[in-house]
């Protein structure tokens, strides 16, 4: 079952939000940080065989404007979660993003991540 944005709030899921976020389907979020992965470490297999994070370098906007060649990155948004014992959060791309040509890709947040 899907929430709805005031059941998302209500339940304290989504934390340090703003007021304004709260739709219908869910709760909007906002661009913390935003850092690029190293492009020669995407998809590296290392020698131990444990999963490794790749490099990343953090971009700074030019006058509020991020401009972004394709490649793969990493958001820090300013909101935070709390998930219940009883839920899973996944990101869904907004449709605004997609007309723009932005992709958001999420894994699942277990029940319980903060």
């Amino acid at each position: 079952m899907q929430l709805t944005g005031e059941q998302i709030i209500e339940n304290d899921i989504i934390t340090h939000f703003s007021g304004v976020a709260v739709q219908q389907q869910g709760v909007d979020v906002r661009l913390d940080r935003l850092f690029r992965l190293d492009d020669e470490e995407i998809g590296r297999v290392p020698e131990s065989g444990k999963t490794s994070i790749p490099k990343t370098f953090e971009i700074k906007p030019d006058d509020n404007l991020f401009v972004l060649p394709v490649g793969y990155y990493e958001v820090m948004l300013a909101e935070g979660c709390n998930i219940p014992a009883n839920a899973a959060m996944k990101f869904q791309t907004r449709s605004s993003l997609v007309r723009c040509g932005a992709l958001v890709h999420s894994g699942q947040f277990d029940a319980g991540f903060k």
